[in-house]
């Protein structure tokens, strides 16, 4: 009797002892990263001595870090790498922590989770805008790229999401007149590509008709040696006069002087036009606000003065209040169909540029490789 007891004691033992090896096996310390697209889980397996958390996500993600007074505060961590105006939140157990990521503590079955959090919101809501314009313009290439649409092209090249395998370009029989020009060489830009022998057409062809298509023109020739209608277009914004002239205009005509650095009357420009937001000899309506956003980051103002507000509404607000569900944008707030033609492509322009300039990306709507 005694010796079956002892085997029935032995084997209890036994089965306790592997069985705790077993469960050791697989107790987990439960990552979580979530991105805009999914939720990306990780399970790392967890000791009670010698469990380094930076070492064990550094097996798992690329981790970037720095150091304050040996507290450990995350840049990026596997494709979490937060824009201008969020940072990485980083949560235990549903709590937000409060001391650096590597002075935390850990049990068998926490959950770690990393997420993107904003505070700016003026930046968050562009960020946004952004994200649904731009899968609106990818969910829409046949129109936008078929030929290629230059205000689209530009802002795909401003975020780098632009592939010239699915660009489509004009037929030479189409680049007659100037406009059509100008549009093929800002695709060509877009590109990365040397427009040179468009732009030598295009300094034969040009002639000063209106301040709006000029500035197109005087940007498209941009880095071109023959400055001739360059400078007569110079000599035409001198004589603007600013409360007689819309804000698309002022706005392009802005860009154009920028770009050849004639900086003071470019100022001017830009601050009209800080000063009238919403005082359009045209309207309000969101083609006009897309252009104000361009020139207001270019300026590098704040985004978020009441100086710029509608009433109770961030000029933000006011502006993405012209885009639909799907991402695309109408023209003027009581239609009901979407500005395919320009609201859309220009909107999607002036988002991926604020984004890319807030970001350091960018300097110039009109160059998205300029430095």
């Amino acid at each position: 009797m005694k010796k079956l007891f002892s085997l029935a004691l032995f084997f209890a033992l036994t089965f306790v002892l592997f069985g705790c090896e077993e469960d050791e096996s697989d107790v987990y310390v439960h990552v979580f990263l979530e991105t805009d697209e999914k939720i990306i889980e990780e399970k790392i397996p967890w000791q009670a001595e010698d469990f380094d958390i930076i070492t064990e996500l550094e097996n798992v993600f690329d981790l970037n870090y720095q150091l304050y007074d040996d507290a450990v505060f995350l840049n990026s961590i596997g494709p979490l790498d937060p824009y201008e105006g969020s940072f990485i939140l980083i949560e235990k157990n549903g709590e937000a922590i409060e001391v650096g990521l590597n002075e935390l503590t850990f049990s068998e079955d926490d959950e770690l989770s990393f997420s993107i959090s904003w505070w700016n919101q003026t930046l968050k809501d562009i960020y946004d805008g952004l994200v649904d314009s731009q899968a609106f313009v990818l969910n829409h290439e046949a129109y936008f790229e078929a030929p290629a649409e230059m205000y689209v092209s530009l802002g795909l090249a401003h975020l780098e999401n632009l592939s010239s395998d699915t660009i489509e370009m004009m037929d030479a029989s189409e680049l007659e007149e100037a406009s059509a020009l100008a549009k093929e060489i800002f695709v060509i830009k877009a590109l990365n590509e040397d427009p040179s022998d468009l732009q030598a057409h295009l300094a034969a062809t040009a002639e000063l008709i209106h301040p709006y298509s000029d500035a197109i023109n005087v940007l498209a020739l941009q880095g071109y040696e023959d400055m001739t209608f360059v400078d007569a277009f110079i000599g035409m914004a001198d004589d603007l006069v600013l409360e007689e002239t819309d804000h698309d205009t002022l706005s392009l005509v802005y860009f154009a002087l920028s770009a050849y650095n004639h900086d003071d009357l470019a100022a001017s420009i830009a601050d009209y036009l800080y000063n009238h937001p919403h005082e359009n000899l045209w309207g309000s309506n969101a083609s006009s606000y897309a252009w104000l956003l361009m020139v207001y980051t270019h300026m590098g103002a704040d985004l978020s003065s009441e100086e710029l507000n509608d009433g109770d509404r961030s000029f933000i607000e006011t502006f993405l209040a012209y885009q639909t569900n799907d991402g695309s944008f109408i023209y003027l707030s009581d239609d009901e169909d979407a500005d395919l033609a320009f609201s859309t492509p220009q909107a999607f322009l002036s988002l991926a540029f604020a984004h890319a300039f807030v970001n350091g990306e960018s300097t110039h709507p009109f160059d998205p490789y300029d430095e």
